[in-house]
C-alpha cells in the first residue's frame, strides 16, 4: 500500500509539475524535464506532509493526499520560478549592492 501511494505521488507530482511549467517560464534553460522533476519533489513533500499530519490512505484520506501532492508540486515549481526570476533581476540591476556601498564609503 505504501509503494502504491508513493508511486501515485511521483506520477501526480511529475504530471502537475510539467503542466505548471507550461504556465511558468523564466528562461530558455528551464525545460519540461526540470519542471517534472521539481513537481516530483513537491509531490513527495506534499504527500509526506499530509502523512506526517496523520491522515493515511484510508477512504477520504487518499483524495486529500493527492490534492496536497498536487499543491506541493505547484508550490515547488512556482517557488523555484520566483527565485530564479529574482536572481535574474538582481544580476540585471548590478548584482551585489553591499559590495558597492562599502566601496563608496572608502572614497569619502
Amino acid at each position: 500500500m505504501v509503494l502504491l501511494t508513493i508511486t501515485g505521488w511521483v506520477l501526480l507530482g511529475g504530471t502537475t509539475g510539467w503542466h505548471t511549467g507550461t504556465f511558468v517560464t523564466v528562461g530558455a534553460s528551464r525545460t519540461s524535464v526540470i519542471h517534472a522533476t521539481l513537481g516530483v519533489l513537491g509531490g513527495l513533500a506534499g504527500g509526506a506532509a499530509i502523512r506526517f499530519v496523520g491522515i493515511g490512505p484510508s477512504d477520504p484520506g487518499w483524495l486529500l493526499s493527492l490534492f496536497t501532492c498536487a499543491l506541493g508540486a505547484v508550490a515547488v515549481v512556482m517557488g523555484t520560478a520566483a527565485v530564479m526570476q529574482l536572481a535574474a533581476r538582481s544580476r540585471l540591476h548590478g548584482g551585489d549592492r553591499a559590495a558597492d556601498s562599502t566601496d563608496d564609503t572608502e572614497h569619502c
